[in-house]
Order: C-alpha cells, then sequence, then structure tokens
C-alpha cells in the first residue's frame, strides 16, 4: 500500500488531497491495479497523475476532453510494477493551455483501460 497527501501551495489550493493507492498485487491470481489518481483535483494549471502496475508492460496514459478527443499523450511504452507518477502541465499537443473545464486522464495497460476525471478551473 501507499499513502499520503498532495498538498499544492499558494492562495487558491488551501485544501490537500490524500492519496491511498494498492501497490501489491492481487493475490487471487487477478492482474488488477488500481484506479488512476490525480491530484490537485481540482486545479488551476497542472497536476500529477498517479497509477499503480501490478505487472510489467505497455503503458499509455493520456489526457482527453469532454468531447473524447485525445488532448495530450503523456506517457506511452514499457513500465515496470509498481506507483509511477507523471506530471501535466495543463496544455495540449500543441502548447496552449486548456480551457476551464473537465477532462478525463486515461490509464491504458495491457488489456485494461482506466479513467478519472480532472477537473480545470482557471
Amino acid at each position: 500500500m501507499f499513502a499520503g497527501d498532495v498538498r499544492a501551495a499558494g492562495p487558491h489550493f488551501p485544501d490537500s488531497d490524500v492519496l491511498l493507492m494498492k501497490t501489491e498485487p492481487d493475490t487471487t491470481g487477478h492482474k488488477s491495479f488500481s484506479d488512476i489518481v490525480a491530484a490537485p483535483n481540482p486545479t488551476m494549471s497542472g497536476l500529477t497523475v498517479y497509477y499503480a502496475l501490478p505487472v510489467a508492460g505497455a503503458v499509455r496514459v493520456a489526457v482527453y476532453d469532454i468531447l473524447g478527443r485525445e488532448v495530450r499523450e503523456l506517457v506511452s511504452g514499457n513500465e515496470y510494477p509498481g506507483l509511477h507518477a507523471v506530471g501535466w502541465d495543463g496544455v495540449d499537443a500543441s502548447g496552449r493551455a486548456v480551457a476551464s473545464g473537465i477532462y478525463f486522464c486515461q490509464l491504458q495497460a495491457g488489456s485494461t483501460v482506466t479513467t478519472g476525471k480532472v477537473v480545470i478551473a482557471r
């Protein structure tokens, strides 16, 4: 298990988020992993996306807008088991800041896909 808190600095971030992620493989024989977690959420600019992998393999993490269009790919490649974190600075693939709204961070690991909601409030 991994536990911790994430605090954002500044007057616009008075709260903190608590993270609790299972990092050990499931002993029942299932190859599951924990949900993707983004913090701080909501955010005014950037955030960190956390995810845990039970086994090594191909991984892809991307951000999508509310219409399902890819905004930016954050990770693409092979990764080892364990806890991972990747930052997103709140900009699209062209380097432009995204508008306020709801976005989705999606983790694809092998044949499994999980998605988490992110709110950008500029």
